[in-house]
């Protein structure tokens, strides 16, 4: 019956070792964090979209301040390098020179409160590409270890179930296909006897059960679970039976 226990525990190891890396693997915490991460992308694109807007408003005024460019230069050299003998023309044309001049400055003005508020929005950005840098590079560290110690389950479990196949093969055909037949009805196969009763179901155990308990060579089940009994527990299941 030690074999079939060594198996039991080994079988029992590796659930805990795969519920481990299950637990690992749908880490809340490191979930809520990835979502976090995906908010602040969101985030950076919406920074990033309105600054390309801003820069493409800035450059239809820069195309608006050289169009009005050419035409005052236009308007300019008609007054000052052509000779006018029409007053009321003459007129009209330095209406529209002044006109255009004060236009002009008005889209400088403009242009300068945007690229004001451009240069504010980037050093926003770069103020949140840090803080974004800094967060994410903690989550990776996390995600980083989370990996490697699901690595390391792993190849735990792969180990474990090479004893195991190894250990099956020294126990005897009738014994295991009987452990094997109970491992299916049940998850837990063996209970210890304490205070004359079964550990889990809580059934009171004969005495001549309990005198073939002490044989750790015979097989004895609880009258009630069906469970195999034993008297002592010489492994622990958080210890490794391959040891």
């Amino acid at each position: 019956m030690d074999i079939l226990k060594r198996i039991d525990k080994g079988y029992i190891l590796v659930e805990k070792a795969k519920s481990k890396a299950s637990e690992i693997s749908n880490d809340i915490h490191l979930i809520e964090l990835e979502k976090k991460i995906n908010r602040l992308k969101e985030k950076e694109a919406c920074m990033r979209s309105r600054i390309d807007f801003e820069r493409n408003k800035l450059m239809e005024k820069e195309n608006q301040l050289a169009d009005l460019d050419k035409r005052l230069l236009n308007i300019v050299e008609e007054i000052y390098e052509t000779e006018i003998t029409d007053k009321d023309k003459l007129e009209v044309l330095k209406k529209m020179e002044s006109e255009m001049k004060s236009q002009r400055e008005e889209i400088q003005n403009l242009i300068l409160e945007d690229f004001t508020k451009i240069d504010r929005y980037i050093n926003d950005l770069n103020l949140f590409k840090y803080r974004y840098n800094t967060f994410e590079e903690r989550v990776s560290k996390i995600r980083i270890a989370n990996y490697e110690k699901i690595i390391y389950l792993d190849e735990k479990i792969k180990s474990m179930e090479k004893k195991i196949r190894k250990l099956r093969k020294m126990a005897e055909p009738e014994l295991l296909k009987m452990y094997d037949r109970k491992r299916e009805v049940c998850k837990i196969v063996f209970s210890k006897i304490e205070d004359k009763t079964c550990s889990l179901c809580k059934s009171e155990v004969p005495e001549p059960i309990l005198l073939n308990a002490c044989d750790s060579k015979k097989i004895v089940e609880c009258g009630n679970c069906k469970r195999i009994l034993f008297m002592e527990e010489t492994l622990k299941y958080d210890d490794n039976p391959f040891q």
